[in-house]
């Protein structure tokens, strides 16, 4: 995967994908075999634990419908690390957090190292 615009949307996806083997399926796309997610509450490595992770994220709020996060297209790449920008908005669409992610890519342009910042 070398369109960081494809990239960033499928990872953006991942999070807001309500069907479970459509969530797994796109976790295996868009991160490495052995790639790990960090956020402010811990880190998780390889598919299953980032697989694990984001269906929890998604069963606090955007699985219900409540929240959505969306990418505000602010994509930057240098050498290989990747920023993404993003926010998140309520059912009606309000703004209820932002934030960005750092990401490293793997040799196959799959996300190898993620550190989340959310405000």
């Amino acid at each position: 995967m070398t369109d960081l615009n494809a990239l960033v949307d499928m990872y953006i996806d991942v999070w807001n994908e309500p069907d479970d083997a459509a969530r797994r399926a796109k976790v295996e796309k868009v991160f490495a075999d052995q790639a790990k997610h960090v956020t402010r509450s811990g880190k998780s490595v390889g598919h299953d634990e980032i697989y694990a992770s984001i269906t929890d994220a998604h069963a606090q709020g955007t699985g219900a419908g409540e929240q959505k996060l969306r990418s505000v297209r602010a994509v930057t790449n240098h050498r290989g690390a990747v920023r993404v920008n993003w926010d998140m908005t309520n059912a009606d669409g309000e703004w209820m957090a932002a934030g960005f992610d750092c990401m490293i890519l793997s040799s196959d342009g799959r996300v190898n190292v993620d550190h989340q910042f959310a405000a």
